[in-house]
């Protein structure tokens, strides 16, 4: 019994003292701390009685004070100014484009200068051969010539030929005839292949005449067997020259003449029985086509 009234009374002192300790301690820790700090609030001593009757000391837990609240104050800045820019007037800037300048660069020309023509000299000699046919009211006869051409111009040439022609005359007796021509001849274009000429000449001509126990309308009766004429005139004509080549040509013409009898004309060679007409001149036609080669 003592002994717990010993322990009673133990405790009763301690708790004097611990309360005492509380009561002069607290305030100067609580002046030290600051506010908001977590120490300070667990500083506090608690004392108390077990169960079992004894006495303790132990720390009660306080939450901590809620945080205080921080309010930032932002201080309100001066607004600026409120300025209105009035836009000046942008200038207007024309460009004028500058001019291009292109450079050319410029060939060097070659100029070539036409070699002149060689100068071939133009054949000034030739022979010309031909087949032809004379018709007329008193003579139809066929044959040819050759001549021998003279060109000392390219515009201007000359023929001397000789030919032969054989046919039937106007009584129906057989004719055979010699020609001997001289003809000019004016070519109007002898640049071109194609040559156009004009042809006159005069001619002089030999005929044989055939006939047997002869009474015709020539009035010289009797039976004989042949007679002789000769004849001169002149002939008019118009003709082309195809140039082949610078050697060769061809040719054809038309030829109108006329021819009167050059022997004894005493005697008529053409008598019209009919009318009895006599006459010793004939005309006609000659058509002629050949070739001339020239050198």
């Amino acid at each position: 019994m003592s002994k717990r009234i010993a322990s009673i009374t133990a405790s009763v002192t301690l708790s004097l003292l611990a309360s005492i300790v509380a009561l002069t301690v607290t305030p100067t820790a609580e002046a030290q701390c600051r506010p908001g700090s977590w120490l300070c609030a667990q500083a506090q001593v608690q004392v108390g009685v077990g169960v079992s009757g004894s006495v303790y000391i132990g720390p009660t837990v306080v939450p901590p004070p809620p945080p205080p609240q921080v309010v930032y104050i932002q201080p309100q800045q001066p607004q600026p100014p409120v300025v209105i820019y009035q836009p000046q007037p942008q200038p207007q800037v024309v460009y004028q484009p500058q001019p291009q300048v292109v450079y050319v660069q410029q060939q060097p020309q070659v100029s070539l200068q036409p070699l002149p023509p060689v100068q071939l000299r133009e054949p000034r000699w030739g022979v010309h051969g031909e087949l032809g046919a004379m018709m007329s009211n008193r003579i139809s006869m066929g044959g040819g010539a050759v001549a021998f051409r003279m060109r000392p111009s390219p515009w201007f040439a000359v023929d001397l030929g000789i030919g032969t022609y054989g046919g039937i005359d106007y009584d129906g007796n057989d004719r055979f005839e010699i020609p001997i021509t001289a003809n000019a001849l004016f070519f109007v274009n002898p640049q071109s292949r194609l040559q156009l000429y004009f042809l006159a000449g005069v001619g002089l001509s030999y005929a044989h005449v055939d006939s047997l126990g002869f009474t015709g309308s020539s009035g010289f009766g009797g039976d004989f067997f042949g007679r002789d004429f000769s004849y001169a005139g002149g002939q008019l004509g118009i003709g082309l020259e195809w140039r082949l080549g610078r050697h060769f040509a061809l040719n054809t013409d038309l030829r109108g003449f006329i021819r009167t009898r050059t022997d004894d004309s005493s005697t008529p060679e053409f008598v019209d029985p009919a009318t009895g007409a006599t006459t010793n001149t004939s005309g006609g036609v000659y058509w002629t086509g050949g070739a001339t080669i020239y050198w």
